[in-house]
């Protein structure tokens, strides 16, 4: 494996520190917490301490259930403290265009502290990155090309790939008790992977995205199901005759989507999850949204992804632990 993007400069002088540095990450996203949580199920192997922290209560809800120790700041200016007194040698944020996420790379940036990015999925990666890592971690060799054509340099973009999408790759799926209610005996199973827009600020709706791809062209032959996402306020589904994938495990609907007939969205990360499996999906188009081409073989993730993050993680340990 080829480390020559990491720069010379962490090392100063050869003295050796025995106290053990921390990996801040910092996560404001589901998506996030799934690219981290296979890591942090390899943590024994690190080199560092991996500090996991966030300010949404959406988060911490999804850090508890996967198991995740996370550290709690009662705001952000008590975490940019922590960077800058934290014995940090470096801090990953995920791909959340938040204020936050941009502040805290500043602050690590400014306090000498490597930097890095988790890229979890296609699109947005200027708005996502308007504060620049010194690295990011992309998905697949599609996505890469992409940013390196909005002129990304391609040294710091690592072709590492996501972590979820590895152990999705090999998850085997298991029908809980929980989900017989969701089903009609002799109607076809259709799951509508709804998506935060409203509260995202485009256009269109997850409200109106619904009606005029999935409702209209539906019978009453088809039992209808939506998953919420879980930064979306879901109370417009009220109006219409559909069930609410509404489990308090997150989790559960990567098991669920296996036992659905068709899975509909625009551009999920459960219909990658799809696709990955081999599960019957299909790509709502709609007029100025990202569109994801299935077809073309480079959007397949990067193999290795949790061995390929862990021997960086402990290369910038090793460049960093020679210190002042």
């Amino acid at each position: 494996m080829n480390f020559r993007f990491l720069t010379p400069t962490y090392i100063v002088k050869k003295r050796r520190i025995t106290v053990k540095e921390n990996i801040v990450v910092f996560l404001m996203q589901p998506a996030g917490v799934d690219f981290i949580s296979p890591i942090y199920e390899k943590k024994d192997i690190l080199e560092a301490n991996i500090i996991v922290t966030t300010l949404s209560p959406v988060i911490e809800k999804l850090l508890e259930e996967n198991g995740i120790r996370q550290y709690k700041f009662n705001d952000l200016e008590s975490v940019l403290n922590f960077i800058r007194k934290g014995n940090s040698m470096a801090v990953a944020v995920d791909g959340v265009p938040r204020q936050c996420n941009y502040e805290v790379i500043k602050t690590a940036k400014e306090s000498n502290i490597t930097t890095i990015g988790l890229l979890d999925f296609f699109g947005g990666y200027r708005k996502r990155f308007a504060v620049e890592p010194d690295y990011i971690i992309v998905p697949n060799e599609y996505i890469r090309q992409e940013m390196i054509q909005e002129g990304f340099a391609e040294e710091k973009l690592l072709p590492y790939g996501n972590p979820f999408f590895e152990k999705m790759k090999i998850y085997k799926p298991e029908f809980k008790e929980e989900f017989r209610k969701y089903f009609e005996d002799e109607k076809k199973t259709i799951l509508f992977a709804s998506q935060s827009f409203k509260e995202d600020g485009y256009g269109i709706t997850q409200e109106e995205i619904f009606k005029r791809y999935v409702l209209k062209d539906s019978s009453s032959e088809v039992n209808i199901i939506v998953k919420p996402h879980p930064r979306e306020d879901h109370s417009w589904l009220s109006k219409y005759p559909v069930k609410i994938f509404n489990e308090d495990k997150n989790n559960f609907i990567f098991d669920f989507i296996n036992y659905c007939d068709l899975v509909v969205g625009v551009n999920s990360t459960l219909l990658y999850i799809c696709y990955i499996k081999g599960i019957p999906f299909k790509t709502i188009d709609v007029e100025g949204m990202l569109k994801i081409d299935f077809s073309n073989s480079m959007i397949a993730p990067y193999p290795n992804s949790v061995k390929q993050i862990s021997k960086f993680f402990n290369l910038i340990s090793d460049r960093s632990s020679v210190a002042n």
